[in-house]
């Protein structure tokens, strides 16, 4: 009988401690002063931005995850002569999970494209249709 006690509390901690463990920390974040935006494929952006005290630039890529491409708004929403920028949220749990990405753009037609590589599955180059 004392088997079967310590058992269950054994069950109800592992499922406790799953149910713990699987709740994902959510992660907000912001890359602001945009330049250029690339799309890559999917869900998967990336940006070029300037780098601080200097002439140069760098590219930035937004959080990669597990994603819907529902997940993916174009804003084009930002005045002209201001920086685009880009807002994100992410999930961290088993996995992560790209909860919301919003680019905002002057115009839909800001968005350029971008390379891939899928290693021995080839490699290419995403092409915006105007």
């Amino acid at each position: 009988m004392k088997i079967f006690k310590i058992l269950r509390l054994v069950i109800i901690g592992f499922w406790f401690a799953l149910a713990i463990g699987c709740s994902g920390q959510i992660i907000e974040g912001k890359i602001l002063n945009v330049e250029r935006v690339y799309w890559h494929e999917g869900c998967f952006y990336s940006f070029t931005v300037p780098i601080e005290n200097s002439v140069g630039f760098h590219n930035v890529s937004a959080p990669r995850g597990l994603c819907d491409r529902d997940n993916v708004s174009i804003i084009p929403d930002v005045p002209t002569g201001e920086k685009m920028w880009v807002h994100y949220v992410i999930e961290k749990r088993v996995d992560t999970y790209l909860d919301k990405l919003e680019i905002h753009v002057h115009a839909v037609t800001d968005i350029n494209g971008g390379g891939w590589n899928h290693g021995k599955l080839g490699t290419g180059q995403t092409t915006v249709i105007e």
